[in-house]
């Protein structure tokens, strides 16, 4: 039972988010039978990707979705890099993105 509720609240995220399963998965870095199974009840998220999940969630009800999503599409950060992961956390938790070089 746990699953459908999981894989039902995956869904309702992604939609909206506007994403396809496909658009879900680069965001998060994961492959599209991934997002598919959690979606199915097939599997649920685990580590990273549950906290990614409880992020953009937090994004969602914070109206910050337009920013995040804006960022992805016109390709500011690939989906699964270590910069779209501080993305996520820093518009879920209100901080600063750190700043990195590269050298």
């Amino acid at each position: 039972m746990k699953n459908k509720e999981v894989a039902q609240s995956i869904r309702r995220l992604r939609d909206k988010l506007g994403l396809t399963q496909e658009d879900f998965s680069r965001l998060l870095g994961v492959s599209f039978q991934t997002v598919n199974r959690w979606e199915n009840g097939a599997t649920t998220p685990s580590g990273l990707a549950d906290s990614l999940l409880d992020s953009l969630a937090k994004i969602v009800a914070s109206d910050q979705a337009q920013e995040l999503l804006h960022e992805f599409r016109s390709g500011e950060f690939g989906g699964g890099s270590p910069k779209a992961y501080h993305r996520i956390f820093a518009l879920a938790f209100g901080i600063k993105t750190p700043v990195t070089t590269h050298r």
